[in-house]
């Protein structure tokens, strides 16, 4: 919860802002210009009772930062307002470009193809997308997958290979050195210890209980926490409780147990 002038509390809440306070200098606009017959449009619309969405401001216990909602904005100065409901989110000026360049993707006056173009190549050279996978970058654009990969391609620099980004499947989160991805045999370097280890951790969390535990099995044979011996053993465990479940199983659909 953070405090605003005058004891307000914002947490993602609507309030009613003086325009007059409302921040649109602070290159969150993806727009070349806005579109003056859609702001008075929208400002007759405002004149005959038309109810509007808010618009989307970050407050960092200093200013409110528009995000979303120029054209709203623009609007409710043409009609001689002074205030103007909006949805206040505690967060930075880097929090409200974050958000901009998502903004009008599946709403509202859409950008051009060059506006849409630009946008994607801020978003890339954001702190918040080098951690962010191409998936996961593309969900947050509104964009195909293909071209994040395509754009984002002529950025990565020659040690591109050895990052570390976050990727999300089966609703589950996590680091994954993307490096080496889609790269064909011959390229194939020999991966480092701690990119095994992540690689590892990575394909146990998704793995089933019996997989995990093999998993477990190879790690500590591969990393020196176990003899090939008690490696193999183990292996042997596993496998052969597979096996006595199977037959267990194919009794019991046989009527002999």
């Amino acid at each position: 919860m953070v405090a605003c002038p005058g004891g307000v509390q914002v947490q993602g809440e609507v309030r009613s802002l003086a325009i007059s306070s409302i921040r649109t200098d602070g290159r969150t606009q993806q727009r070349h210009t806005l579109d003056p017959s859609v702001v008075s449009r929208y400002a007759e619309m405002m004149g005959e009772g038309v109810v509007f969405p808010p618009v989307r401001v970050w407050w960092d216990s200093a200013e409110y930062w528009l995000s979303d909602g120029f054209h709203r904005l623009a609007a409710a100065i043409e009609a001689h307002r002074t205030h103007f409901d909006a949805d206040i989110r505690p967060g930075s000026l880097s929090d409200a470009q974050w958000d901009s360049f998502s903004a009008n993707s599946l709403h509202g006056l859409q950008l051009s193809a060059q506006e849409r173009q630009e946008v994607i190549q801020r978003a890339l050279q954001h702190p918040k997308a080098a951690n962010l996978s191409n998936v996961e970058l593309a969900k947050q654009l509104h964009v195909s997958e293909k071209t994040i990969r395509r754009r984002r391609k002529p950025l990565s620099s020659a040690h591109a290979e050895d990052s570390v980004r976050l990727v999300t499947r089966g609703g589950a989160t996590y680091p994954m050195v993307t490096g080496g991805i889609g790269q064909t045999a011959p390229l194939r370097r020999r991966k480092a210890r701690r990119e095994l280890q992540s690689e590892l951790a990575n394909m146990k969390e998704q793995a089933s209980p019996r997989v995990r535990r093999l998993l477990i099995v190879l790690g500590n044979w591969a990393f020196g926490s176990a003899t090939m011996e008690e490696c193999l053993q183990a292996i042997e465990r596993v496998v052969a409780e597979d096996k006595a479940g199977i037959d267990f199983l194919e009794h019991q659909r046989l009527g002999v147990l």
